[in-house]
C-alpha cells in the first residue's frame, strides 16, 4: 500500500493489447474506452482520492513495472464491459497482484456485471465487482478502502455498506450487497464525460480515435463518443444491451436521459480538446424530437462538428434535415441487420422494423444531402437464418451497392451474441446451441480461438443455430469471408461485374464455385487466387480481356503491399472506367485503385484470416 494520506487508484482498460501476455495482442475490436470510464475517475478525483487512468494499447509492455509502480498502488479497477476483454482483464489483475498481493482489485461493466458472483467466486486476483452504474458505488468503495488504510485496525466489513457491490470476505465466502443504486438524470447530468485528461497519453488516445469509412471528410478528425443516457426500452434478439439485459445486469427498468443543457457541455468541453467528431447510437421513444433540439443548439452557438449517429431505426426525413443543416459532415448508421423483411421483423424489437422499400425510400431522401453519408450493417446467424436468407442478403447487399455507393457503404459480419442478449438468454427458445454460458466459458472461447487459433475476427461466434449442419455453417462461413475477401482485395474486378452486368447472381454464382470456396480454407499467394478467380469468371461466363486485366493488377497490388482493410470489409463499388485503352492501361487503373483505403491499415498474410 502507498503510504501517504491519499488513496492511490488506478483505472484500467484493457483494449486489444494483453498487458501481461504478449502472445495475446489479436484485434479484439475493444480499442475505445467504454463512455462513462473517464467520468468514474473524474468522480473519485473530486472526492479527494489519487486517481489516474491507463490505456493498455498506450503503453509499453515491456516497461510496464516503470510505468506504473505497482507498490504505491491501492486499489485499480478495470472496466470489463465487452465480453472480449475478459482475457486480458484476468491475466493482467492477476499479473498486478503478483507484484504487489495487497493491490485491491475490482471490476465493473456489462460483462462484468452479469457474470459478477462467478467472476469473485472463481478468480482469486479479483476481490470485487461493481454491478451496474458505477459512479456513486465507486467512490464508497474507495472510501471504505481508505478507512481501513489509515485505521490501525482494518475492517473490511466496511464493504458491506457499498452499493451494488458483490465481494469476497476473508473467510472465502462471495457476499452481494443490496442492489440499489441506480443512476438518474440529474447524478448523470452532472458527470464529467469529457474528463479524458485523467487518462495517461490522452493526447495519443484522441489521436487514434478515428471512424473508419472510406469518407476522408468522416475519417478525418477524432473521434468522441458521447452520452447521451442510459437504459434501453427495446428488445432485439442479438443485442447485449436490450431491457431485459438493462434489468439483469443493471437493476435499470427505464431509461434515464441527459438534459440537452447537459450533453451541449459535454460537446463543448470535447471540442475544446481537439475532438471534432461526435459519435452516438442511443435511440428511446421520443428520441428524434430530442435530437433536434439538440442539432438546433449546436447550430444556434455556431458550434462547427461533425456527427456519427447510430440509428437503430430509420430516421425522419425532419431528423435527416437537421443533421444537414447543423453540422458539417454527418455519417448515419443504420442496421437493417439482413436483406430478409421476415427475418428482420422476427430479430428486431418491432418498434424499430422497416421495410427494404422504406429502407430505399430513406437512402434516396439522404442522397440529396450532399453532407450525409451512410454505413448500412448487417448480421449473420440471425434467428430463423437459412442459406436462403443468407443468399438474399448478400444480393440485398449488392443491389444497394449497384445503386448507392457514391455515399453509402455496407458491412456484413458474424454476430458475436454477447452476454445478455435474448439468443444468450434464452438459446432453447431461439433455436440456437451456445457455446459459452458463463464467464470462464469465454475466458477459453478467447484462448482456443485468439491465441490457439490465432483468429483474427474482431467479433467471435460463440454459437451455432440449430437447424443447420455444422458442414452447412462453415460454408455459409466461408462464403462471407469470401465475399469479404473480394470486396477488400478484388474491389475493382467485383465493381466492374456488378456495374456491367447489375446483376448480383453472378457474384453469388462465384462465392458457390467449388475450387474458389475451397480456397478459404488455405493460405494463397495472390498469383494462386488470381487463377482460381479467373476460372471461377470464366466458369460464370463473365470474363473478357477487360476484366482479366482488372484481376491481374489487382493481383500485383496485392504483391507489393502486403496490406488488406479491417477485419469487417466495407462493401461498396469502385467507378471502374468502362474500358482502359492504351500503353498506359497498368498503370492508369493501379493509380486508380491506389486512390481508395487511405485510412490505417494491418499487415496480414494472403489469406482469409482477418474476415
Amino acid at each position: 500500500m502507498s503510504s501517504n494520506n491519499k488513496l492511490c487508484v488506478k483505472l484500467i482498460h484493457c483494449g486489444n493489447k494483453n498487458i501481461a501476455n504478449s502472445v495475446d495482442d489479436a484485434q479484439k475490436n475493444v480499442f475505445f474506452m467504454p463512455i462513462g470510464f473517464c467520468a468514474l475517475g473524474y468522480e473519485l478525483k473530486a472526492n479527494g482520492f489519487d486517481v489516474e487512468v491507463i490505456h493498455s494499447d498506450l503503453i509499453d509492455r515491456e516497461r510496464i513495472l516503470d510505468t506504473i509502480d505497482f507498490n504505491n498502488v491501492d486499489a485499480i479497477g478495470f472496466d470489463c464491459h465487452w465480453a472480449n476483454q475478459s482475457l486480458g482483464v484476468i491475466e493482467t489483475a492477476e499479473y498486478i497482484k503478483k507484484v504487489n498481493p495487497e493491490i485491491f482489485v475490482f471490476l465493473g461493466g456489462y460483462t462484468a456485471s452479469l457474470f459478477s458472483e462467478e467472476i469473485v467466486r472463481e478468480y482469486p486476483q479479483v476481490n470485487a465487482v461493481i454491478r451496474g452504474d458505477g459512479e456513486v458505488p465507486i467512490v464508497e468503495l474507495c472510501r471504505a478502502l481508505y478507512e481501513n488504510k489509515i485505521s490501525p485496525n482494518p475492517n473490511y466489513k466496511l464493504l458491506k455498506e457499498v452499493q451494488n457491490l458483490v465481494w469476497r470476505d476473508s473467510e472465502g465466502n462471495v457476499i452481494s450487497n443490496e442492489f440499489s443504486y441506480i443512476g438518474t438524470q440529474e447524478k448523470i447530468d452532472n458527470l464529467n464525460f469529457a474528463a479524458l485528461d485523467l487518462l495517461k497519453d490522452w493526447e495519443q488516445y484522441r489521436m487514434l480515435s478515428k471512424f473508419w469509412t472510406r469518407f476522408d471528410e468522416i475519417n478525418s478528425g477524432p473521434l468522441f463518443f458521447l452520452c447521451i443516457g442510459r437504459g434501453c426500452q427495446y428488445a432485439c434478439l442479438f443485442c447485449g444491451g436490450n431491457c431485459e439485459a438493462q434489468r439483469r445486469m443493471n437493476n435499470r427498468n427505464s431509461v434515464a436521459i441527459r438534459s440537452i443543457d447537459s450533453v451541449l457541455s459535454t460537446i463543448k468541453d470535447a471540442v475544446s480538446m481537439g475532438f471534432t467528431t461526435m459519435y452516438t447510437c442511443f435511440e428511446f421513444e421520443g428520441s428524434e424530437e430530442w435530437y433536434i433540439e439538440l442539432l438546433n443548439r449546436i447550430k444556434q452557438e455556431g458550434i462547427d462538428i461533425n456527427f456519427i449517429y447510430g440509428s437503430w431505426r430509420l430516421p425522419s426525413k425532419e431528423l435527416i434535415d437537421a443533421f444537414s443543416e447543423c453540422c458539417t459532415q454527418v455519417m448515419m448508421e443504420i442496421s437493417p441487420e439482413t436483406g430478409d423483411e421476415e427475418l428482420r421483423r422476427i430479430n428486431k424489437d418491432i418498434r424499430l422494423y422497416y421495410s427494404n422499400e422504406e429502407l430505399e425510400e430513406c437512402l434516396e431522401y439522404i442522397r440529396a444531402k450532399k453532407n450525409i453519408k451512410i454505413q448500412l450493417y448487417y448480421g449473420y446467424f440471425l434467428v430463423k437464418d437459412t442459406e436462403q436468407t443468407i443468399e438474399n442478403t448478400l444480393k440485398y447487399i449488392m443491389k444497394l451497392a449497384i445503386r448507392f455507393s457514391d455515399f453509402v457503404e455496407q458491412e456484413y459480419f458474424n454476430f458475436s451474441t454477447d452476454p445478455g442478449s435474448l439468443i444468450f438468454f434464452y438459446p432453447e427458445k431461439y433455436d440456437i446451441e451456445m457455446g459459452v454460458r458463463s464467464f470462464k466459458d469465454y475466458i477459453e472461447y478467447i484462448k482456443e480461438n485468439y491465441i490457439n487459433n490465432k483468429e483474427s475476427s474482431a467479433d467471435l461466434r460463440v454459437f451455432n443455430p440449430r437447424n443447420m449442419s455444422i458442414e452447412t455453417v462453415g460454408e455459409i462461413d466461408r462464403k462471407i469471408r469470401l465475399f469479404n475477401y473480394l470486396f477488400s482485395t478484388y474491389r475493382g474486378t467485383v465493381s466492374t461485374i456488378l456495374k456491367r452486368t447489375e446483376n448480383p447472381d453472378i457474384i453469388v454464382s462465384l462465392l458457390k464455385d467449388n475450387n474458389l470456396l475451397d480456397s478459404t480454407k488455405n493460405k494463397l499467394m495472390p498469383e494462386e487466387f488470381k487463377e482460381l478467380l479467373v476460372n471461377a469468371c470464366n466458369r460464370s461466363n463473365c470474363l473478357d480481356a477487360e476484366l482479366l486485366r482488372i484481376i491481374s493488377i489487382e493481383c500485383e497490388r496485392q504483391k507489393m503491399e502486403y496490406k488488406a482493410a479491417k477485419p469487417a470489409p466495407q462493401i461498396w463499388l469502385e467507378e471502374v472506367p468502362d474500358k482502359l485503352e492504351g500503353s498506359e492501361t497498368v498503370e492508369a487503373m493501379m493509380d486508380f485503385i491506389n486512390k481508395e483505403n487511405k485510412a490505417p491499415k494491418e499487415d496480414i498474410d494472403f489469406d482469409f484470416d482477418f474476415l
